[in-house]
């Protein structure tokens, strides 16, 4: 059994990686279904799984690559056989493969991502889901996986890189999304918000509030925040994770220092150290980036 607290953390990663509920919707078999996640032939959690390369340095895609590429290694019958390999032209690089890799003798393409969005008025559209950083937007990615990720192992020039590694033609390609959906606080509480087509109707979710919002609604309660550093945006805080706990005077002043960000994630917590929910804290100048 493993007790290093980071190590646990990075096993609950790795649980949420592959077996939390994916972010969109199955279209035409390219989004697995939560059944594809559950059948994948991985039952042991509790082993060494990878690190950041670089704390300072840290991006939670290559994280999130990392943990899935560990993984596959544990998979009985699948084997990795290339991970962001490039795909270049005469003059520039059309894309890379995220990961190529043989199932029980089948080669597939599996493209992944780990994606955060939070929704603004109508709440059905792709377009109203923006990112953390609000040019990151929910219909920009899925055009981009749909007309350029997936379908680039049918160019001629990525049937030569293949062709060169030895590596058999692709069958199956397919795209491995995670993440949340954050809604405006009052639609997350009644749990009557819409969402668009594309989203899978079990994703997680979260919620978003302005800072206004946030000293209207907790300045009275003693409900505890942990701040949440990129390295903790998949899974949910245990109480095993050790991490530092604010009363309400102190998420506000963490908050009100925080303001040049324009958003600020953060848990709340319960009386034992357990994760309720998560959201963002947004200013300003997100508010009116994302203003239609």
């Amino acid at each position: 059994m493993i007790n290093d607290p980071d190590t646990r953390k990075r096993s609950a990663d790795a649980y949420w990686a592959i077996r939390s509920n994916p972010l969109l919707h199955t279209l035409d078999n390219r989004f697995p279904d939560v059944q594809w996640y559950a059948a994948l032939p991985l039952h042991d959690f509790d082993i060494p799984w990878p690190a950041p390369d670089d704390w300072h340095h840290f991006r939670l895609g290559i994280q999130f690559e990392h943990l899935w590429q560990a993984a596959i290694s544990k998979m009985s019958g699948y084997h990795l056989l290339a991970s962001n390999l490039p795909v270049r032209g005469q003059q520039r690089t059309l894309g890379e493969f995220d990961i190529i890799v043989n199932c029980n003798g089948r080669i597939e393409h599996w493209e992944l991502a780990v994606k955060f969005y939070l929704g603004r008025h109508d709440l059905v559209q792709p377009g109203n889901w923006f990112g953390p950083n609000p040019e990151d937007r929910l219909d920009r990615k899925l055009n981009r996986l749909l007309d350029h990720q997936l379908p680039l192992s049918k160019s001629p020039e990525a049937e030569t890189v293949l062709n060169r590694m030895n590596i058999k033609p692709i069958a199956q390609t397919a795209c491995l999304v995670k993440g949340r959906l954050f809604y405006p606080w009052q639609e997350f509480v009644e749990g009557t918000a819409q969402f668009p087509a594309c989203a899978n109707a079990g994703h997680l979710r979260g919620w978003w509030i302005t800072l206004p919002d946030f000293i209207r609604l907790f300045s009275s309660t003693r409900v505890r925040w942990v701040y949440l550093e990129k390295h903790l945006w998949l899974s949910p805080i245990a109480a095993s994770d050790s991490l530092t706990l604010l009363n309400y005077a102190q998420a506000l002043d963490l908050l009100q220092t925080s303001l040049g960000t324009q958003t600020t994630h953060v848990a709340m917590i319960d009386s034992l150290g357990q994760e309720i929910s998560r959201g963002f804290v947004v200013n300003q100048y997100w508010l009116d980036r994302t203003r239609l």
